[in-house]
């Protein structure tokens, strides 16, 4: 539920949502619990609260074959300038990967290299992780990576890419119908000093 609602935009209902912390090694709270508490964190600009979260993932391996979680730890510790254990949760999670599959990873990893300012290197790593979401079938995952894609498009110069990218975010952010990622897209165009794109989903 309080997963569903942060999705929604709902931050302070998810956290309403989140039962009390157990123990930091107890398996439901790293596994469950954790993902969704990164996210509150985040969206209320706690970003010590999500470093602690995510390194917590970082160091439970049982819990690196879930995308959701990984990825979200990852966006975490690069929230709070640790590129370097940022990185090496993301070599960790290859390295045992299972339900998590490689778009997953190729998409904290372009986080990653966006915040070190390999704009080009970001943007490949991302498009190859968008069309893998793509012919998955999984709107929300491909609307985040165009979304990052634009971003590192912009950042590598290509500003017509960058559009072109926000504009096909946007078309799955309307296919996911999650108002979240939709308000991420329209801060991004904002960022990028873009035209707010319009939300048709793909057919």
């Amino acid at each position: 539920a309080a997963e569903a609602l942060l999705e929604l935009g709902r931050v302070d209902e998810a956290a309403a949502e989140l039962p009390p912390p157990l123990p930091a090694d107890e398996l439901q709270n790293v596994v469950y619990d954790t993902a969704p508490r990164i996210g509150v964190a985040l969206a209320h600009g706690r970003i010590d609260e999500a470093v602690e979260l995510g390194r917590r993932v970082a160091a439970a391996e049982h819990v690196l074959v879930f995308r959701e979680t990984v990825t979200l730890a990852a966006e975490a510790l690069v929230a709070g300038g640790l590129l370097d254990e940022a990185r090496e949760l993301v070599a960790a999670a290859r390295a045992g990967r299972a339900e998590l599959g490689g778009a997953g990873l190729d998409l904290a990893e372009g986080r990653i290299l966006l915040a070190e300012g390999a704009g080009a290197a970001a943007r490949e790593t991302l498009e190859r992780a968008l069309r893998c979401f793509e012919e998955a079938g999984l709107p929300l995952w491909a609307a985040r990576a165009a979304r990052l894609a634009a971003s590192a498009a912009d950042a590598a110069g290509d500003h017509a890419a960058a559009a072109a990218l926000l504009e096909t975010s946007a078309r799955w952010a309307a296919g996911a119908d999650v108002p979240r990622v939709r308000d991420e897209v329209r801060a991004t165009a904002t960022a990028l000093g873009l035209e707010p794109p319009t939300f048709e989903a793909i057919a």
